[in-house]
């Protein structure tokens, strides 16, 4: 129980630093990019996400690899007791005590847990979804001549009361489809319809909604550095989509249609929105913080690099002999 414990927190942490990492210089980079670069910025989120998840699942396959037969730096200097002891968990044991990180251990393995049910139960919640889609919403045209989903009247199922006044709405995982409701766009032009529409299609095409479960899953389970992830990632994709639209339907019409999806609960202010899809953000600024990211990086190296691998072994080996 303990190494197994011992060997799961040590994968959180891996996972946590990586991502912790990786944001600086993806938060960098997507700050220079124009606006219609805007998903190759939500990429490069997902990109920070998988390689967390990476380091997770590759230092639970490396833990027990590590604790059995040590790295050549250990081998080669035994008159070492530990692998570099001035930076060893060992300290932190010494420090707080084998009960403060057995219960560490404890709580990292309670968040994989809260991420893993947040998985179940967005799984389960689209299935209901598309079940009450199926007995209540009917397949028809789009404004843009693609299929879509209707749905008239009022939502009938508990599992639909979500999209209660929104325009138009992208759902499912695998075979995602743009849902509307019946009389949501009567008061907006035919132009501003297609915008909206436009919109969704974007999410349809790159499967946002399973993404979107799938980053949901990793605030869950890694918060904070999670939650800049996720967060990220939402603004640029609902920007590319943005873009996309406001190129298809033209300036006059994604303005009025803007104004439509301002309540789609995206976490975006309209003005927000607008703004992105002006252009290139000011490079000034952008420029001043990558630079600054960069002198931190490159005073904060001889600190981490080799010590981050040293690290995570010790904090296997000091969780472990904390359950001993």
């Amino acid at each position: 129980m303990g190494w197994s414990l011992a060997t799961i927190s040590a994968g959180w942490l891996a996972a946590m630093t990586v991502m912790a990492a990786a944001s600086l210089p993806v938060a960098a980079l997507t700050k220079l990019l124009p606006s219609r670069y805007c998903r190759l910025s939500a990429f490069l989120w997902q990109a920070v996400a998988l390689a967390g998840w990476g380091a997770f699942f590759a230092t639970l396959v490396a833990a027990p690899i590590w604790f059995s037969d040590p790295p050549d730096y250990i081998r080669h200097s035994p008159h070492l007791e530990r692998v570099l002891p001035h930076v060893c968990f060992r300290v932190v044991r010494d420090t707080v005590g084998d009960g403060y990180l057995a219960a560490g251990s404890i709580v990292a393995v309670v968040l994989l847990i809260l991420g893993l049910v947040r998985l179940i139960t967005g799984l389960l919640a689209e299935r209901r979804t598309s079940r009450a889609l199926m007995a209540t919403a009917r397949t028809t045209d789009g404004p843009d001549g693609g299929p879509v989903l209707l749905l008239e009247g009022a939502p009938a199922s508990s599992s639909l009361s979500r999209l209660s006044g929104q325009p138009a709405v992208t759902l499912g995982f695998l075979h995602p489809l743009v849902l509307m409701t019946a009389g949501a766009l009567a008061g907006v032009s035919s132009g501003a319809s297609s915008a909206v529409i436009a919109h969704e299609r974007v999410h349809v095409r790159w499967r946002d909604p399973l993404t979107q479960l799938l980053l949901g899953v990793t605030a869950w389970c890694f918060p904070g550095v999670g939650w800049i992830v996720a967060a990220n990632w939402r603004r640029h994709s609902e920007h590319a989509a943005d873009t996309f639209a406001r190129a298809t339907a033209g300036e006059v019409a994604w303005r009025e249609a803007m104004r439509a999806l301002s309540g789609e609960g995206a976490g975006l202010m309209l003005a927000d929105r607008m703004a992105a899809a002006e252009g290139p953000i000011s490079p000034s600024p952008a420029i001043a913080a990558a630079g600054g990211w960069l002198l931190l990086a490159i005073a904060a190296w001889p600190f981490v690099y080799p010590y981050v691998a040293m690290s995570l072994f010790c904090w296997i080996e000091t969780t472990w002999h904390a359950w001993d």
